[in-house]
């Protein structure tokens, strides 16, 4: 079988029961009751703008194990967000709320599918597009970006069996949707128990609202994805120690490196407890996942995001492209059945060659230990040169918020590096800080309070919005 036919045979196979603490489908039943919606949109370019009920998760599953090509983003993106995109890539429908909604420019309804619209394209035109090619990926803060990520109907089943395999899930494991589904790190958690036969718990409230916390605890979720952000406002709430936590066994983290005193949190309310935390690293470019860090070596291996998933390899490289050897950090190559085929722009690139070869730089900074364990210390990217000095934000981002305990946002403008906090810092302890563990001078900082961090949908920091911030003020 093609890799196409397996994902058939495993969505319409699966006995994955999906709820919303209502409502109870079979996976396979979704499939078959999708059949004369996905007969009608055929082998096309769709932008699905969805969301984490039935209706959107049962779009999402017959787009991506059926033959459209679709492009996911949130049911709430403002229309000019999407206007680029759409102008690039041209797609033949866009799924889109049936609430107060207009038939975008261009566009006429043709069926409704659930809450949900499908709206076809006056002009249709006639796209090449790879026959392997399953899927468009947006990247991390990329929303109305119109470069997104192609992946393959193969990229697709090996991630999910490696995530499968190394999270060890099975039939009785029951996840959570806290994610957006338009989020690779959302999409893999839906794809996974479908694959493994797992429950699937629906929700689109925030993981903090009660009534989520309410529908973890009546359904009795078994596993809980979060990023760096969600764990922090959870540990805040003192949710761990609450009666919704009671019955998680099973904590999944990737999305970002977790701060050096929540991680410490971690190990001490909920892996001593007996409850497993697995930390992952990944990318869009990959599928979802690169790494897995074994339950079984959260506690004792501090800071890492584990070996490469099954059939995939890590290796590191310096500026002059040659390979490192063990704790000598540089850039961050991956390999493996699950790398996509690199990036399109417009309509035009859904029919280019494979430009990665399965062969991914990731653009992040690390280094492996003996093990082949993988340790990110930063981006290419997050590099600063202050007076000469090169310096990695991420890694000064740790160093001050584990001496201070005081979480940060450091970037650099003009020369200087602005160091965003929400608790207020004290200036002696500060100046104490940057003597003992950096070559720089306290006249070289700026600090910024401020009483939140811009975020994504997904949780990640939104740094161009500080960096405008900033630009503003120091105009001014």
């Amino acid at each position: 079988m093609t890799p196409q036919e397996q994902l058939v045979a495993v969505i319409s196979g699966s006995k994955s029961v999906i709820s919303d603490g209502q409502t109870r489908l079979l996976a396979r039943d979704i499939w078959q009751q999708g059949r004369s919606q996905r007969d009608q949109i055929g082998r096309s370019l769709v932008v699905a703008c969805i969301d984490n009920t039935l209706d959107g998760i049962e779009i999402y599953l017959n787009l991506v194990f059926g033959s459209a090509i679709p492009v996911f983003f949130p049911k709430d993106t403002k229309p000019e967000l999407l206007s680029r995109f759409m102008e690039d890539f041209r797609p033949a429908y866009l799924i889109a709320t049936l609430e107060g909604q207009c038939p975008p420019q261009g566009f006429s309804l043709q069926f409704s599918w659930g809450a949900f619209g499908v709206f076809a394209a006056a002009e249709l035109y006639p796209h090449e597009m790879r026959d392997d090619l399953c899927l468009l990926a947006t990247t991390s803060g990329s929303t109305g970006s119109p470069k997104v990520v192609r992946q393959t109907y193969a990229n697709l089943l090996a991630n999910s069996l490696q995530i499968v395999a190394a999270l060890g899930l099975d039939a009785q494991s029951k996840a959570i949707t806290t994610l957006p589904i338009s989020y690779t790190y959302g999409m893999s958690v839906v794809n996974c128990q479908v694959f493994c036969d797992g429950g699937l718990v629906v929700s689109d409230l925030a993981p903090t609202q009660k009534g989520f916390l309410e529908l973890l605890e009546q359904e009795e979720v078994t596993v809980f994805p979060g990023v760096p952000q969600t764990y922090a406002q959870l540990n805040t709430m003192r949710f761990f120690k609450s009666r919704y936590a009671a019955g998680l066994q099973t904590y999944l983290q990737a999305g970002g490196k977790l701060p050096q005193p929540l991680e410490d949190d971690l190990v001490a309310k909920v892996a001593t407890a007996g409850k497993q935390v697995y930390v992952m690293y990944g990318q869009a470019e990959a599928t979802t996942r690169m790494s897995i860090l074994p339950a079984c070596e959260f506690v004792h291996l501090k800071g890492s995001a584990g070996p490469a998933v099954e059939g995939g390899r890590f290796s590191v490289i310096g500026a002059d492209g040659k390979l490192l050897g063990a704790h000598q950090e540089g850039e961050i190559l991956f390999q493996g059945p699950n790398v996509s085929l690199g990036y399109a722009s417009s309509f035009e690139d859904l029919n280019a060659p494979d430009a990665f070869e399965g062969l991914l730089k990731t653009g992040d900074v690390g280094y492996l230990d003996e093990r082949g364990n993988i340790f990110i210390t930063g981006r290419l990217k997050r590099f600063a040169k202050i007076k000469g000095h090169s310096v990695n934000l991420n890694h000064l981002e740790e160093i001050l918020q584990k001496a201070l305990q005081v979480e940060v946002i450091c970037l650099e403008r003009n020369d200087t590096i602005c160091v965003f906090h929400k608790a207020s810092i004290d200036a002696a302890c500060f100046e104490t800080v940057v003597q003992r563990n950096t070559n720089l001078k306290v006249r070289d900082f700026y600090l910024d309070q401020v009483t939140d961090f811009p975020t994504t949908s997904s949780g990640k920091i939104k740094y161009s919005e500080l960096a405008d911030d900033i630009a503003s003020r120091l105009r001014n």
